[in-house]
């Protein structure tokens, strides 16, 4: 493959960037209206992942051409995605390759796929959800309040804007660059393996909570609470998997970002303040997804509704005391008292 036009002078990275935030913000307006006007939040969740494949699909790098590839014009991003599953997983896997018209780095192709492959998974489990229960709580006072409403989907807007960061700014990075990194790093590895480990932890999660609700409804058990299986280790473990997973994402996309030449590429600053930018660049994904999680919409209503439930229940004050609230007990290597 001919060498690329880069200027390197990071102009492609940010039109990439302001590029994926417009989709996004015209995903979540496109659903997030009509919603609010019905007073329904029936897609609002599902809204939400697929913003992340849009953010994913928009980013992706640009096809290349026969002879050059100019980074600073347009994204077809189907075209791209469509070459990509015709050429198959090796074609993906290439590095720096120029597959069928695909310019991109396997770096880029991996991160990528493993976001789709989260978002496809829990779009679909969250839609099902609503679908069979016919609403959700959470949204209790809220859904009748416009203005109410209205703030959840800007913060719906600013989540996926956040974790989809580590994801949209490696794919802001011209392939050529990376073509001169061949291999992963140790950081790359431990962040693959870290969002493996965290996508299989929510997924077992999800799966254990539907199957033990499933098993309530048809009273094959009394239980009023579930404290089995990953339950047994932490009383969130599908928030846990979420970070887990968030954590993995950002740790891969440091790995692969945090080097000078791409730094460069960026447009970002050299040294240790172009480093403290990758790494708030990347990490703020991990950090929202835990604020969100543990301040503001996950544990706190859950904790909430579950303790008017069954504060009085013997079996839950034991099991709320002596199971972790977040990080599985199997991992902490010295007994404490938990929340």
């Amino acid at each position: 493959m001919a060498e690329a036009i880069f200027d390197g002078s990071g102009s492609e990275g940010f039109t990439t960037f302001q590029a994926s935030l417009a989709t996004v913000c015209l995903t979540l307006i496109s659903t997030g209206v009509p919603s609010i006007i019905l007073s329904s939040e029936r897609f609002f969740d599902a809204s939400g992942t697929l913003a992340f494949l849009v953010a994913c699909a928009s980013s992706f790098p640009t096809p290349c051409l026969e002879d050059s590839v100019d980074y600073r014009g347009t994204r077809p991003w189907a075209e791209s995605l469509i070459f990509g599953v015709r050429n198959g997983v090796g074609g993906l896997l290439q590095a720096g390759g120029c597959v069928r018209g695909v310019a991109f780095d396997g770096r880029q192709a991996i991160l990528t796929g493993v976001v789709a492959m989260w978002a496809t998974r829990l779009g679909f489990f969250l839609l099902f959800r609503i679908l069979r229960e016919g609403r959700d709580s959470r949204f209790d006072g809220i859904r009748e309040s416009p203005v109410k409403f209205t703030v959840a989907w800007v913060g719906q807007l600013v989540w996926v804007g956040c974790c989809a960061m580590p994801v949209i700014w490696l794919n802001s990075v011209p392939a050529q660059v990376f073509a001169r990194f061949p291999g992963f790093s140790a950081f790359e590895s431990l962040g693959l393996a870290l969002a493996l480990a965290g996508f299989a932890v929510e997924v077992v999660a999800d799966w254990q909570k539907s199957k033990w609700s499933r098993e309530k409804h048809e009273r094959k058990h009394d239980e009023k609470f579930i404290s089995r299986g990953l339950f047994s280790q932490s009383r969130y473990p599908h928030y846990f998997g979420d970070i887990l997973f968030w954590f993995g994402v950002a740790t891969f996309a440091f790995g692969s970002l945090w080097r000078e030449e791409v730094v460069s590429a960026l447009g970002l600053p050299g040294g240790v303040v172009g480093g403290l930018i990758v790494l708030a660049l990347t990490y703020i994904s991990p950090a929202f997804a835990y604020f969100l999680l543990t301040r503001v919409s996950g544990i706190p209503l859950s904790e909430a509704k579950y303790d008017r439930a069954y504060g009085h229940d013997e079996n839950y004050r034991v099991w709320r005391h002596t199971t972790p609230r977040l990080v599985p007990k199997i991992l902490w290597f010295f007994p404490r008292r938990h929340e």
